[in-house]
């Protein structure tokens, strides 16, 4: 089974970036790699053309944002199953064998790995991820509807885990997200509003409770303002998407 892989990019071209991009290459039976980037000027396009030469298909879309970007992907995959991984994660070599043999389950619809932060590892330990055999005990966690979830479960579990998938490394049936569209003035959260209509189409959304990537990130630090004026936004976001109708 060949997949297509969705990946968004806007001056992604970091140090890690080649790494990623060739993780996808060797991990996975890839068809194509659909980036939809949003007008790079640090040399994005041209490395991920260098790494994966001919299995690319680029569109250019700077007036996107992040969840019109994910639309315009699954808009052009022309496979079963495709996968959403981000520009800052690296799969590990048995993701796609261990995501696989759930995908193929007819009631799930999406499936994501499990993730560690790069910044809670030294050299040594990803070098130990990067060799690390599948595990054979490992929890496979739904996502839940948020009409199911009742005020007394969202006060002694929470609630935002349990409603929310991730879109950075998951393996998603094409015809569970089959008529998504995201809302214009949705900026953020889009993997909300995707987990919710994926479960209100019948199927799951499971989490693989167990490392199968790594998550790169540069380490910086925002200064308060901008902190509490990036909180405010995811905030004001995940209002807009419960209040709306997904």
């Amino acid at each position: 089974m060949k997949i297509d892989v969705v990946m968004p990019t806007f001056n992604s071209n970091k140090p890690w970036f080649k790494l990623v991009l060739r993780g996808i290459r060797n991990f996975i039976p890839l068809n194509r790699l659909i980036v939809v980037d949003g007008g790079s000027t640090d040399g994005t396009v041209e490395i991920i053309k260098e790494v994966l030469r001919d299995r690319t298909e680029i569109y250019v879309a700077p007036s996107a944002n992040l969840a019109y970007a994910r639309y315009i992907g699954i808009r052009n995959v022309e496979t079963e199953v495709f996968a959403f991984i981000d520009s800052d994660t690296l799969i590990l070599p048995q993701w796609f064998k261990t995501l696989s043999k759930l995908i193929k389950k007819n009631y799930i619809g999406a499936v994501e790995g499990g993730l560690m932060a790069s910044r809670a590892l030294s050299e040594v330990g990803i070098k130990k991820l990067l060799t690390k055999k599948e595990s054979e005990l490992t929890r496979i966690m739904p996502k839940l509807s948020v009409a199911n979830i009742s005020p007394g479960f969202a006060v002694r579990y929470g609630l935002f885990w349990w409603i929310r998938g991730q879109t950075v490394n998951t393996l998603i049936k094409r015809e569970a997200v089959e008529g998504w569209r995201p809302n214009p003035l949705m900026g953020a959260f889009e993997d909300l509003s995707l987990t919710q209509y994926v479960i209100q189409r019948g199927y799951k959304w499971v989490y693989y409770d167990d490392v199968l990537a790594i998550h790169f990130d540069e380490h910086v630090k925002l200064p308060i303002r901008k902190a509490l004026r990036k909180g405010l936004w995811h905030g004001a976001n995940i209002n807009f998407i419960l209040t709306s109708g997904l």
